[in-house]
């Protein structure tokens, strides 16, 4: 296998460890020297390498990915399809806490609307409302406006 392994081209280097039931830390080692060894510029070559990491990932810990390409991983960071991770990640983490900031501003308003209508509120409402989402907030706020009583929000 060694051999034909040896032979493969170094775009298809990467996708190695796909090719056994049971990749072995040799696999792996054979598509790092494909890699390194390959006539292509330096960002393919970090492409190559960032996707020999992910598809790694599959089959080896992240301590045996970390040293196996321990010298490398300066030049993954690098890689365009890496940034696009981190910075795709990065949006999802900005989206989510701006919906939190949404929905711990519409219980705050659902709480103050409350507050003022039926003074104060049990335990068991607040706790009610500070596990609720953005849209039942904006539900009950709609509901209490239109005149319902805590015992019809179900907060009674």
């Amino acid at each position: 296998m060694k051999a034909l392994i040896r032979e493969v081209p170094e775009a298809f280097a990467p996708l190695l460890v796909l090719c056994e039931d049971n990749p072995r830390d040799e696999t792996l080692q054979l598509e790092r020297e494909l890699i390194l060894r390959a006539a292509v510029p330096e960002p393919v070559r970090s492409e190559l390498l960032a996707v020999a990491l992910t598809v790694g990932a599959r089959y080896f810990s992240r301590d045996l990915l970390y040293e196996f390409f321990r010298k490398e991983l300066e030049m993954v960071k690098g890689s365009g399809i890496v940034e696009e991770w981190v910075n795709e990640a990065a949006e999802r983490a900005a989206a989510k806490a701006a919906e939190g900031a949404r929905t711990a501003e519409a219980r705050d308003m659902l709480l103050m609307v409350l507050r003022q209508k039926f003074g104060v509120l049990s335990p068991r409402a607040v706790s009610v409302v500070q596990a609720a989402d953005q849209q039942s907030c904006h539900r009950m706020l709609s509901r209490v406006v239109a005149g319902e009583t805590l015992q019809e929000l179900g907060l009674d």
